[in-house]
């Protein structure tokens, strides 16, 4: 079992990831939309690390279920509320009463122009974190040895079952999808980390921080060209080998403790809620200013910031203090033998 620590370079990393996604969702984007991809793999690395050594199901998804939930059906509520006022706004959203339970619920279904989309449209990455973390919980009850060898060999049979069956029902095409190779990914990064990298920053591995430009220049063309390539090609393998450099060369450097990189972790640190609300922010900025599809960059100006004060604002107001909540609940229930 390795012992735990926090890795500033991957809070780093979220950062980067959350504000490509951000970027893609401005009307004119010229990409971005890789930021999926980075958060996938980042998921896939952080599950088996945190995992690593455990062994309550339960708890894992006590706490993920916390860490999730709460924020995810707020947003999930105030979209469907929104599309029945003004259903002009939402392209993919049809607000019904069995859609709102079906997102709930983490079940897929075509919406509106054939994509398997939540009420909440951006949502559909969430969908594949908590079926990941079922599959995870299921791996540390029946595989403890062996959890993340399970984990990869079932997400693989499912990517393969796809490619053979090509399903075309909404459950069966969104959970055969070949993204789910991206959770193995970073997965086998832990697995290599875990064998030859436990001194994280150590000078074998020193030189790879050139790597970095290269490899978002390469994810922005591909991006921008639309490059005619699978998804995991495209960007997984680079998301990898971008987390790759943050655990082997950056994980033990104290770069991110100072400015103006220390910022990054901060951002990384309200990732989650900065994934969940810009998409509001920038809508709301966009119809207010009646920011068109002139001055780009000064439109995502504001939109960057205006994103990050309302993600700064829901972390510490809500997420922290959800987060607070039941570590204190957990406490208190370990003290009465709850």
């Amino acid at each position: 079992m390795m012992e735990r620590k926090r890795y500033d370079s991957i809070q780093a990393l979220r950062a980067l990831a959350a504000l490509c996604v951000v970027l893609c969702h401005i009307e004119g984007s010229v990409g971005g939309q890789f930021g999926v991809d980075i958060f996938m793999c980042i998921t896939g690395f952080m599950i088996a690390y945190t995992t690593d050594g455990s062994a309550c199901a339960g708890e894992f998804l006590r706490h993920r279920a916390v860490r999730i939930l709460p924020l995810y059906y707020a947003v999930t509520v105030l979209t469907y509320i929104s599309a029945l006022a003004m259903p002009s706004l939402f392209w993919t959203t049809v607000a019904t009463a069995p859609n709102l339970l079906k997102s709930f619920f983490f079940l897929p279904y075509e919406s509106r122009g054939g994509h398997i989309l939540p009420v909440f449209p951006i949502g559909w990455t969430i969908n594949y974190e908590m079926g990941f973390y079922i599959l995870a919980a299921a791996a540390m009850k029946w595989f403890p040895k062996r959890k993340t060898w399970f984990m990869q060999a079932s997400l693989l049979a499912l990517v393969l079952a796809g490619e053979v069956f090509r399903p075309q029902n909404a459950v069966l095409k969104f959970w055969t999808s070949e993204i789910l190779l991206e959770f193995c990914f970073g997965m086998f990064v832990f697995e290599a980390f875990k064998r030859f990298g436990k001194e994280a920053g150590c000078k074998k591995f020193r030189g790879g921080g050139f790597l970095v430009p290269i490899l978002l220049f390469w994810m922005f063309l591909a991006d921008f060209q639309n490059l005619d390539l699978p998804r995991s090609v495209k960007w997984g393998i680079p998301a990898a080998a971008l987390l790759s450099i943050c655990v082997f060369w950056f994980g033990g450097n104290s770069m991110f403790e100072k400015k103006p990189l220390c910022f990054l972790v901060k951002i990384g640190d309200a990732s989650y809620s900065l994934y969940l609300t810009h998409y509001f922010v920038v809508k709301v900025l966009e119809r207010v200013f009646h920011m068109g599809s002139g001055n780009f960059w000064g439109k995502a100006a504001v939109c960057f910031l205006g994103s990050l004060l309302v993600a700064f604002f829901v972390y510490e107001m809500a997420e922290k203090r959800i987060a607070g909540f039941y570590k204190a609940h957990k406490q208190i229930g370990g003290v009465f033998g709850r």
